[in-house]
């Protein structure tokens, strides 16, 4: 799996696993969103030096709390 799937539009995972034609482990892709969120969300320790950043990292806070949390549960 490619991280470049990980936050895509579904239209757009679609047409990837259509050209591929590869069906993308929805389990796997749900655990690496879950981490680049997870990434993205640790930016947040910047702020405070570049506050433009806030803005721009709102819509992914808004998306890591609304998710279920990653556990080991995922993995069973």
């Amino acid at each position: 799996m490619e991280w470049d799937l990980a936050l895509l539009p579904l239209r757009a995972l679609e047409e990837y696993e259509r050209v591929s034609g590869t069906r993308v482990d929805r389990d796997i892709l749900a655990v690496m969103e879950g981490v680049r969120l997870l990434q993205t969300v640790s930016a947040l320790a910047f702020v405070p030096r570049m506050p433009e950043m806030g803005q721009m990292l709102t819509p992914f806070v808004e998306q890591w709390r609304e998710r279920a949390p990653l556990t080991a549960s995922l993995w069973r």
